[in-house]
């Protein structure tokens, strides 16, 4: 009897851990050009070593709204060793003899997918949780592996600030126009539609000249953009070019240009627009 009673006491206060495999997502997904990562936390439960098994239940990342599908050769999870690669309702081991009440944080990724356009992105999953000598299943649960994708834009340059030479001959002509010496390339990656603007600032604009810009070209992607001369003014904000998700080095090529005003000359020099791109979604 008092062996019962003790037993009964130990159960009581220490009682058995329950066998489980709880996931999680943790903190905001980090997106770059080369693809989308979400960290996740695993946490086994029991008292025994066990292996961790995912089982996807959908052959597609898909976005809330039926727009966009990623195929699961796209999609792989970090176990901080190696990379697990997903296939469709089959077991991709995360972990083989984990520990019972150890946690483990993972990294979910999407990549050799290219731009992955603006949206949210669910994965039905099977976690299961295995007795690592048997491989019966001790424990399974659902979980939604989510990919909350947030606006991405992203701005380069080749040619950053194109100088406009006025040189001692020209300089004394009226009504002389001087264009930049290069045009500069504007690109232009987004994950979502996509508006370009320049803001002027303080122009370096005094009243011997005027400064221009307009686009000379662009490339398919780009749908609209401004193909005449456009004079800058200070502390406005113009829009140079629109264009479409997804968008990755689609490009528009960007002319300056500067002319005396009435009844001045300009001064022999480098000119130089001071000006600042931006990048935007078109909402």
């Amino acid at each position: 009897m008092k062996k019962l009673l003790l037993l009964f006491f130990i159960l009581f206060i220490f009682p058995c851990a329950k066998a489980e495999v709880a996931f999680d997502c943790i903190g905001n997904v980090i997106y770059s050009d080369t693809g989308v990562e979400q960290q996740l936390l695993v946490k086994s439960n029991g008292n025994n070593n066990y292996d961790i098994a995912i089982r996807p239940l959908d052959d597609f990342l898909t976005d809330s709204e039926g727009k966009h599908k990623i195929p699961l050769d796209s999609i792989f999870i970090n176990n901080g060793t190696e990379d697990i690669f997903l296939k469709y309702n089959s077991l991709s081991y995360l972990y083989t003899a984990l520990k019972g009440g150890k946690s483990r944080v993972l990294t979910a990724k999407i990549r050799d997918f290219g731009i992955v356009p603006k949206g949210n992105y669910n994965l039905n999953l099977e976690i299961l949780q295995l007795n690592s000598d048997t491989q019966n299943t001790i424990h399974s649960s659902s979980f939604i592996l989510q990919f909350i994708v947030p606006s991405y834009q992203k701005l380069s340059f080749y040619e950053r600030n194109p100088q406009i030479k006025v040189g001692i001959d020209n300089a004394l002509q009226k009504n002389k126009q001087f264009n930049s010496e290069k045009y500069q390339q504007v690109y232009i990656t987004s994950n979502s539609d996509w508006v370009l603007s320049v803001k002027t600032g303080d122009l370096l604009i005094n009243n011997d000249s005027n400064y221009f810009i307009r686009a000379t070209g662009a490339s398919n992607n780009v749908k609209d953009y401004i193909k005449e001369r456009y004079r800058l003014e200070p502390n406005r904000e113009i829009i140079i070019a629109k264009g479409n998700a997804n968008s990755h080095n689609e490009y528009v090529s960007i002319e300056y240009s500067v002319e005396n005003s009435d009844n001045h000359f300009l001064k022999p020099g480098e000119y130089v627009d001071n000006i600042k791109f931006v990048l935007r979604e078109d909402r």
